[in-house]
């Protein structure tokens, strides 16, 4: 194996994971053949799709969504091949696992990158909106001020840079430094799976690295990828790079202000018609130019906002591809087929310890995942990783002492037969947050009582969790939905899962024999959290794209004069309210995703392991408040009490007290404000909508007299005010949420990593290395 001093190498920098796992010989089977054949040349015909007739059609949003749904389908095969390959790997994959766990990551964080800048150049949109609306329906030279002040606007907006673009390169260029095509010598699966893997990596860097030069306008984002002749894609990915790198640095060298085509065109509309609406327009054949200047912009700010929301939505597939691909990953590369030929031999029904004396019958269970053997009459099972030849080395009052190997550390083990509790079986009945039964029970002795080390770590867990619970329990009402009392409670939850996370790695908890379940249901459930936070963060997003509209009747009422102004004012106000009040799909998803993992809150009962008992009241404590938080969010944002959840929680932990009394304070107050008949629930919307309430009536009939004029000016300052305070907060829990997100991700890899530790247990059935 590659060892920690040595230098990376390829894909796998920890070695070759397939070494051992089948006889030398390793060519491909007709079978295997065809599967590898088969994904190349899909590949191969992808990639030559993304060879344009035309060269204007790169760097088009229709080619970028062509690029990424390519991009998608790759993914999707992979996934594919994967499970037809039926490679369990059970041995290796804890180091490939962490691998592939980080590789995937960092294509998540590709894919945020993306997805803001995405939604960053749409928000633009709402600056063209109305320098259109301006210009179709107003009159005078107000007119032609507000609308270059929108131009303006719009000008600085798109060309301002992202935070997060920028770090795309440090990103790929980790990603880049291990493309090379790994040689596999001795599984025939192995070199499939790492080739097929290869052209995936190559297809991914590469079409990322294309979107990222896009937008930061920079040749330096731009890689040039040399690939190995093998594939039978090699060909067509280089025709392609060629061309498409080509054409970019054709376009960067020109010294354009983009090179995304449809934001060009808008530009380009925007640069005719600047002039015209600076110098006013006076005679017929003027008038007539200027007219079809105004429609052209609208048709090509169309084209951009729509091809922006197809490719955002292309970008979002392949963000749920990549979580779905960790997911296919893991549970495939747990399998507990056996691979054909494998080194620790096929069970044939007796061990390789027959002897004329006494044959030691073997039969596979639990799937092949355990071996139970018949050493002298006595029935016991252990892991498959303890290898034959086993054989008898002394018998005592508790049993019969085996001598085997350990086939991940090569050390000879003892292996005493000891009664053993019943392991959960799969027909049994769900039970709690582990629905397929205690995956502790038989990994540690009898008694579980907390000693006083395991006493202190769950203690200290608890009261910090009622603290953090206590902290959102406010001394005055009108705090509750306040997006600072839920930019509180995502900072707590926060808080709360990288508790979790310190405490997992502080029992040391390996569980390597009951990983599989486990991880499959913890993966499930944190795909579902990150569900939640993409939904949260889309209708922050959303809400804070409203705020353009207000920045614009602000500007039209302290810049302008005369009725024009408070027709356009009226008409973007018109706009918000309908904005802001608009239903979103993903927030209207949250109940149901909620209610899947409501169903679990219970807390398990674990009575043969302290460290199990430990970890899973904490667990208990973590999804209760992650599920209280995520429905209160929830129902702030549908407006509907049927989203918020009244949780019965055991009154065992130490923050149980707590969390019913804070249940009790938010609810009542949530319920009490949808009862009201109030618009929205969120207070400092709400502000902002009473501002216009209050502000729309002396628009819509004009302000007189000097009186009226004081309270005018009072009243659009006072909507300037709640306007900047809703953005402000919206932005920082935005902030907040993704924090969560990240969060989440990072508790995923923690978990899976000490999941999959292989140090024993104190009292491990299996024994102790001899």
């Amino acid at each position: 194996m590659s060892r920690p001093h040595d230098p990376p190498r390829g894909f796998f920098p920890f070695g070759n994971p397939f070494r051992m796992l089948s006889p030398k010989s390793s060519a491909l089977s007709p079978w295997l053949l065809s599967l590898l054949t088969g994904f190349e040349l899909l590949l191969a015909e992808r990639l030559k799709k993304l060879i344009p007739k035309n060269k204007d059609d790169i760097l088009t949003l229709s080619w970028m969504k062509l690029a990424m749904e390519s991009l998608c389908e790759t993914h999707k095969n992979i996934n594919t091949l994967i499970t037809d390959l039926h490679l369990p790997v059970s041995d290796w994959e804890e180091k490939w696992v962490d691998v592939y766990l980080d590789i995937s990551v960092k294509l998540l964080d590709l894919c945020n990158a993306f997805s803001s800048e995405l939604t960053r150049l749409n928000q633009g949109d709402l600056y063209l909106k109305c320098v259109l609306h301006s210009l179709q329906s107003g009159s005078g030279e107000k007119k032609y001020l507000q609308s270059r002040s929108s131009l303006d606007s719009w000008r600085q907006h798109v060309n301002a840079n992202n935070a997060r673009i920028e770090t795309c390169r440090e990103v790929l260029d980790c990603l880049a430094k291990s493309l090379t095509l790994p040689r596999v010598k001795s599984s025939a699966k192995g070199k499939v799976l790492m080739r097929a893997f290869y052209g995936v990596k190559v297809q991914t860097v590469y079409i990322c690295s294309v979107f990222t030069a896009a937008w930061s306008d920079s040749t330096n984002d731009l890689f040039d990828l040399h690939v190995s002749e093998k594939p039978l894609w090699a060909k067509v990915f280089t025709d392609m790079q060629s061309v498409v790198n080509g054409e970019i640095r054709d376009l960067l060298s020109s010294g354009r202000s983009t090179i995304l085509k449809e934001l060009e065109r808008v530009d380009a509309s925007v640069e005719k018609l600047y002039p015209m609406i600076q110098d006013g327009v006076d005679d017929a054949v003027e008038v007539e130019t200027f007219k079809d200047c105004v429609m052209e912009l609208g048709m090509q700010a169309e084209k951009l906002s729509q091809g922006l929301d197809q490719l955002l939505e292309e970008v979002e597939s392949f963000f749920k591809m990549i979580l779905s691909g960790r997911d296919v990953l893991l549970c495939n590369l747990r399998s507990i087929d056996l691979i054909s030929g494998n080194v620790f031999g096929e069970y044939v029904g007796e061990s390789s310890s027959c002897s004329t004396d006494h044959c030691i019958k073997v039969v596979p269970t639990h799937g092949g995942r355990y071996i139970q053997y018949n050493v002298y009459g006595q029935l016991f099972e252990v892991s498959r990783k303890y290898v034959p030849p086993i054989r008898p080395i002394g018998r005592g009052a508790c049993g019969i002492v085996c001598a085997a190997v350990n086939s991940v550390s090569g050390e000879k083990v003892a292996i005493k037969k000891i009664v053993s509790s019943k392991m959960s079986r799969p027909h049994d009945p769900p039970r709690g947050f582990f629905p397929f039964g205690n995956p502790f029970r038989m990994l540690s002795p009898k008694s579980s009582a907390l000693s006083p080390w395991l006493l202190s770590l769950l203690t200290g867990f608890e009261l910090l969790l009622a603290e953090r619970l206590k902290k959102l329990i406010p001394k005055n009402k009108d705090d509750i939905l306040t997006l600072s009392w839920m930019k509180l409670a995502m900072e707590s939850l926060c808080e709360t899962h990288n508790n979790i996370n310190t405490l997992i790695t502080d029992l040391h908890l390996p569980v390597s024999d009951w990983e599989e379940k486990w991880v499959d249901v913890y993966l499930d459930i944190s795909v579902k959290l990150l569900d939640l936070c993409n939904a949260f963060s889309s209708e922050l997003t959303r809400l804070n794209q409203g705020d353009l509209y207000l920045k614009c009747v602000l500007h039209g009422l302290q810049s302008g004069s005369g009725e024009k102004k408070y027709l356009q004012a009226r008409s973007s106000l018109d706009s918000w309210r309908e904005h802001v009040n608009a239903n979103n799909a993903r927030i209207e998803t949250c109940r149901e995703v909620l209610d899947s993992l409501a169903k679990s809150l219970t807390l398990p009962n674990v009575k043969s392991s302290a460290k199990g008992k430990v970890l899973m009241r904490a667990f208990y404590g973590v999804k209760v408040q992650t599920v209280y938080i995520c429905s209160v969010f929830t129902a702030a944002w549908s407006d509907s009490t049927n989203d918020l959840f009244d949780l019965h929680v055991s009154e065992k932990p130490l923050w149980a007290k707590v969390f019913t009394d804070m249940q009790s304070v938010v609810n009542g107050e949530i319920r009490d404000l949808l009862s009201s008949g109030r618009s929205t629930i969120l207070k400092e919307l709400e502000r902002v909508d009473a501002s216009v309430e209050k502000l729309y009536p002396m628009i819509q009939d004009g302000v007189d007299d000097p009186v009226e004029a004081e309270t005018f000016k009072d009243c659009v300052m006072e909507l300037g005010i709640q306007a900047e305070k809703l953005s402000q907060g919206l932005d920082q829990l935005l902030e907040e949420v993704e924090s969560f997100f990240k969060m989440t991700l990072s508790g995923r890899d923690v978990l899976l990593c000490n999941l999959r530790s292989s140090d024993l247990i104190s009292g491990n059935v299996l024994g102790e290395d001899v």
